[in-house]
This record gives C-alpha cells, sequence and structure tokens, in this order.
C-alpha cells in the first residue's frame, strides 16, 4: 500500500485561507439551523447564537405530530423505483 504523506503547511497559504473562509460560510447556514431547531418557540427570534435552553423535545414533537414513519417510506420507495 502506499502511505500518503500530510505536509506540514499547505502548499498555496491563499488557497488554503480562502477555502477555509468559504467552508465555514457553507457550515454556519446549517449550523444555525441545527441551533434554531434546539429553542422553544418563543426564542426562535432571539439575538443570541446558542439558545438559553436546548429544547430536545422539539424533535419529539416533530416524529408524533407528522407521520415521520410513512414519509420515509415513501422516499425509499421512490428512490428505489426511480433508479435506472
Amino acid at each position: 500500500m502506499a502511505s500518503i504523506r500530510l505536509s506540514k503547511r499547505p502548499k498555496h497559504p491563499v488557497v488554503f485561507g480562502v477555502l477555509l473562509v468559504i467552508s465555514v460560510l457553507m457550515v454556519l447556514p446549517f449550523a444555525e439551523l441545527i441551533l434554531s431547531s434546539l429553542r422553544s418557540a418563543n426564542a426562535v427570534h432571539e439575538d443570541t447564537w446558542l439558545p438559553s435552553v436546548f429544547e430536545w423535545s422539539n424533535y419529539k414533537q416533530v416524529v408524533t405530530l407528522i407521520p415521520f414513519g410513512r414519509y420515509a417510506r415513501n422516499s425509499v420507495v421512490l428512490a428505489t423505483l426511480s433508479r435506472p
């Protein structure tokens, strides 16, 4: 097996910096989405980054209020039937 050698310093630090900034900008909306899903209904519009209380019960409410199992099954059926 060929071993992969990782260099200590990036060969092009400007490219590395640009890619790092782009990757952070791409991840921030997903982080905000997850953090917003953990807020209470009254705290959704707060200007803080982290919720004061993490409401894990929000996920339980979604699974019980929406027929999540049926939607997941339909997705699997459509994905398998639409294969060429």
